[in-house]
């Protein structure tokens, strides 16, 4: 959020660069649970001699203020034809299995070289699938490696059945990277009600090669109502270094509850650590899907 004195201010974005410079005022507020970013001996208020503030008169060092504005500079470079794969040590693939029908893409992995710290959210619907439930078990211990994702069929609302389908995806995309079976996340998307076709899924599953390049059949895979493939991939500049930062997603008119049925994958070569990641997905998610 901009403060009052920057509302009206306005860019002129460049008509043929793809490079951005965004310079960013950020107004926090900050809580008694938000101790991290306070003063250790002020502690219930941030102290500005932590940080450079932009308040429009010095500053001096404790003065307890419940509100400030820290000053960011960033650049951001478009990727041409930029996917999830984009960022470094990230592979996809995907076949066409033949769950959604013939010649389509329909179930797809995103793996990466290395574990990689790992945050999700999910719905919050009280009825959730299979693919939910065991996703949510795996991705509360805060790494990932791999998520295999089908389209065609959701694999909700089919019982214990449901949870047999989902835990054999993730086992044979385990065998199949040579990974740990709780460092793989399954999603699934489509019709509700209707059991996965496990052989099909089985026959095909060995047959995915992920490469460099896969992202974009990885978003095409799974894609249901979608008139178009939603992608992007940006580089970062910052003082800290370059990073990368993907993603793709998957949904159209699928608006209630927040994310509703939308699946959002994000990936990034970016050294984050375990305490951040699910802190700034939450604040993302929550300032975007969830408006």
């Amino acid at each position: 959020a901009k403060s009052r004195q920057h509302q009206n201010t306005k860019y002129n974005w460049p008509k043929q660069s793809r490079h951005f410079n965004f310079d960013i005022w950020i107004c926090l507020e900050f809580r008694n649970q938000d101790l991290e970013f306070g003063c250790q001996d002020c502690r219930h208020l941030p102290c500005a001699r932590n940080y450079k503030a932009k308040s429009g008169r010095e500053v001096a060092g404790h003065r307890r203020y419940p509100r400030f504005l820290l000053y960011l500079k960033l650049m951001l470079t478009l990727i041409d034809s930029g996917s999830i794969t984009s960022a470094s040590g990230f592979l996809a693939g995907a076949v066409c299995a033949g769950i959604k029908g013939k010649d389509q893409l329909d179930l797809a992995i995103l793996c990466s070289e290395v574990p990689c710290v790992a945050a999700a959210v999910f719905t919050t619907n009280q009825i959730k699938s299979a693919p939910v439930v065991l996703s949510q078990r795996h991705v509360a211990r805060g790494q990932a490696q791999a998520v295999v994702a089908n389209s065609g069929c959701a694999n909700a609302c089919v019982g214990e059945q449901g949870l047999a389908h989902a835990a054999e995806m993730a086992k044979l995309t385990a065998e199949k990277l040579d990974i740990s079976l709780e460092r793989v996340l399954v999603a699934s998307t489509g019709v509700i009600g209707v059991s996965l076709p496990m052989d099909k899924i089985r026959a095909a599953i060995p047959k995915i090669k992920p490469t460099n390049e896969g992202g974009h059949d990885f978003c095409r895979a799974v894609m249901t109502t979608d008139t178009s493939s939603k992608e992007i991939a940006v580089q970062v500049d910052s003082k800290e270094g370059k990073f990368t930062v993907g993603g793709v997603a998957k949904g159209a008119g699928m608006i209630h509850p927040n994310m509703a049925t939308i699946l959002c994958f994000i990936a990034t070569d970016a050294v984050v650590s375990a305490d951040f990641l699910p802190v700034a997905l939450h604040r993302a998610v929550d300032g975007s899907f969830n408006m």
